[in-house]
């Protein structure tokens, strides 16, 4: 026993310094953290992949927050899946929102003025108990590029975006991408302005130093070395042709979001590797004092179409980038499939519409490994829809998030009620 006793010790002591007793590591926050979920498979539904043909009456399984297979009809279930049938209907990959503006944020996240609009992460500040969140996940939304920007901007930054999951009171899992974008002030179109940011980016390429993530300082080094877009919200022809003239100067990767007047210019954004997030529904008349540019003005609702086709990425977003419960709808996030329906009125394929609002938006954001698509390895983000997605009569019955039912529209406050008296409606008119 003595000896035993004495061989532990000297074993110990030949262990490294601290090796003998380990400190506890930090656990990362809720939103960062895997969410666990049990394996589910789909069954019996036409699946969309969107980067693949379509597949009916196929199965669609999940497990541990990933899509593990996409199969054709009759292939083996394995053991211990949960089945949900989706017979008679759409299987889609979760929708991406490129424009999400304060959607599903606590008060809190505007505290501290407009430098924290860049100066602290969004994640944190994220509430998926909030009605905004599951209303998106009943529009299909699975994630979305949240901003937070605070006006007037002190800047030529007016705050940042974060690519969060819109996973119904569930916070574990909600993080994708805490430095997704950094988005452009007015001051831009400024000298004082650009000389600001050219500033801030050439102390940016300088620092060697990662800056610490979520601060203003990381999200810089991310726009000056091209791993993120700067983003900007400018309508007019001459102010977007402004803007491309800085990016030239400072070899930035741009995203014009909701831009009117984007169209004219189609030829030169897709030579420059310039993303668009172009919404349909929207009047604007070039201004009759704005003769920087002999470009036609205006906005169009073939505007979508025309990017695309010129080789632009070109996802479609709504005209208003939050979700209302109250005044004018119709326009907001909420409808952001209804928008690809008008966008494929507007020119483009129904394949290219509903890529739009998939895996478009996912590789302007540089996530098509994760999202956008139903791919094996992919998150496992799923929208099981009543019929067509890009028809108006179509619901959303259930939203998957990272492999967990995050919504069901037969039990949602929202929709139950409608629901309800849909499916009744269609029993009756099935009776003999």
């Amino acid at each position: 026993m003595r000896s035993a006793a004495l061989l532990l010790l000297a074993l110990l002591l030949a262990l490294p310094a601290g090796s003998a007793r380990r400190e506890p590591t930090e656990r990362p926050p809720l939103v960062a953290q895997r969410l666990e979920a049990e394996p589910l498979a789909i069954v019996g539904g036409t699946i969309h992949p969107v980067t693949r043909p379509d597949i009916e009456r196929g199965i669609l399984l999940l497990r541990d927050g990933r899509i593990e297979a996409v199969q054709p009809e009759g292939s083996r279930i394995p053991a211990g899946y949960r089945v949900i049938d989706a017979a008679g209907r759409h299987v889609y990959p979760g929708l991406v929102a490129l424009g999400a503006s304060g959607i599903g944020l606590a008060p809190d996240a505007w505290d501290g003025g407009p430098d924290a609009m860049l100066n602290r992460g969004i994640a944190e500040s994220f509430d998926p108990w909030s009605d905004a969140v599951e209303l998106a996940a009943s529009g299909g939304i699975t994630s979305a590029l949240v901003r937070r920007a605070g006006e007037p901007a002190k800047g030529p930054l007016s705050g940042r975006g974060a690519v969060l999951k819109m996973s119904v009171r569930e916070p574990r899992g909600v993080l994708v991408e805490e430095s997704a974008a950094a988005f452009a002030s007015g001051a831009l179109l400024t000298p004082a302005g650009r000389r600001q940011l050219h500033e801030m980016l050439e102390a940016a390429r300088k620092e060697r130093k990662p800056g610490k993530p979520g601060s203003a300082e990381e999200l810089v080094q991310r726009v000056a070395r091209g791993k993120v877009r700067l983003v900007a919200g400018f309508d007019a022809a001459g102010d977007i042709t402004s803007l491309l003239d800085l990016a030239r100067a400072e070899d930035l990767k741009l995203l014009l979001l909701s831009p009117a007047e984007a169209w004219p210019l189609a030829e030169t954004l897709a030579k420059e590797d310039v993303a668009v997030g172009q919404h349909v529904r929207y009047s604007w008349g070039k201004p009759r004092d704005d003769r920087r540019t002999s470009l036609p003005g205006g906005a169009r609702f073939d505007a979508a179409a025309r990017l695309r086709h010129a080789g632009v990425e070109t996802a479609v977003v709504t005209l208003d980038d939050d979700i209302f419960v109250g005044g004018i709808a119709g326009r907001d996030l909420l409808d952001l499939a209804l928008e690809a329906a008008f966008a494929q009125r507007g020119g483009l394929t129904a394949q290219e519409a509903l890529e739009g609002i998939t895996i478009v938006p996912a590789r302007i954001l540089g996530l098509d490994q994760r999202l956008g698509s139903l791919e094996p390895g992919k998150d496992a983000d799923v929208v099981i829809a009543d019929g067509d997605l890009l028809d108006y009569r179509t619901f959303v019955r259930t939203t998957i998030v990272n492999g967990r039912v995050a919504y069901e529209a037969a039990t949602s406050r929202w929709w139950r009620g409608i629901i309800a008296a849909r499916d009744a409606e269609a029993s009756s008119d099935a009776s003999p």
